[in-house]
């Protein structure tokens, strides 16, 4: 058998968020209410880890795309009132200068790839948008640039945003015409001024037919039973445009 002994229960006392730059003060400042540390709860390293993260993804939704959890970091004081912890959160030394620096989304590039060929000859310019891709068999793109342009929820010189970009990936990946879809970001340039990335979207578009063949017993109301077939036949981005058209046969 064990005893575990746990010791004195510590409790938060002050809470202070220190050294921060004047523009991330000023997110924490006006977030200060969804915090998750408070005078009087438990000293508690998963509450830590908790405010740990708020703020990091607080910085990733304000523009500090190379932000990182590890670069927020605590100091306990448990020495001034004794049970009690006075807690400092403060930016880690080791944080480098870019991660503290706002970026802005610039133009977007989407790489269309066909999964049989992953050519790409042809390029589209559309205000703040480029599409490369490979005619089809008529000449023309095989995805309408406007089929994939409503699920952009972003707009060219707004601060990267880590949620709304998340977003815009799960609406692509929705779409259901690809096998594959991925957003990268690119500085554009690398002298200490940019701060600009601009977007890379990698989408490869899936097999264009899915077919399903069922098999089942059916019964009618005379009580009569037998078997019953079906075949369905779907094609994906049927007129370019994402739709999807489905037959079925019974």
């Amino acid at each position: 058998s064990y005893t575990v002994l746990p010791g004195k229960l510590y409790r938060l006392d002050s809470i202070a968020y220190l050294n921060f730059t004047k523009a991330n003060d000023s997110i924490i400042r006006r977030n200060y209410h969804k915090r998750t540390l408070f005078k009087g709860d438990p000293f508690s390293v998963i509450n830590l880890d908790a405010e740990r993260t708020r703020l990091h993804n607080l910085f990733r939704n304000s523009g500090y795309f190379y932000h990182k959890p590890e670069y927020i970091t605590f100091r306990a004081d448990t020495i001034q009132r004794q049970g009690f912890v006075q807690l400092q959160v403060v930016p880690s030394p080791q944080m480098p200068s870019i991660a503290q620096k706002k970026f802005y989304l610039g133009n977007t590039t989407i790489q269309l790839y066909n999964e049989s060929d992953y050519r790409l000859t042809d390029t589209l310019n559309r205000r703040d948008f480029t599409l490369h891709y490979k005619k089809d068999k008529k000449g023309k793109a095989p995805l309408r640039l406007g089929a994939m342009r409503r699920n952009f929820f972003y707009r060219k010189g707004m601060p990267y945003h880590q949620d709304i970009m998340s977003f815009v990936q799960e609406q692509l990946s929705g779409m259901d015409v690809f096998s594959s879809v991925n957003l990268k970001y690119a500085p554009r340039d690398t002298t200490d001024n940019n701060d600009t990335l601009d977007i890379i979207v990698a989408a490869t578009l899936d097999k264009p037919y899915d077919g399903e063949f069922t098999t089942k017993v059916t019964s009618k109301s005379n009580g009569q039973v037998g078997p019953g077939l079906s075949f369905s036949l779907a094609k994906r981005n049927a007129f370019r445009g994402a739709e999807k058209l489905k037959f079925e046969v019974h």
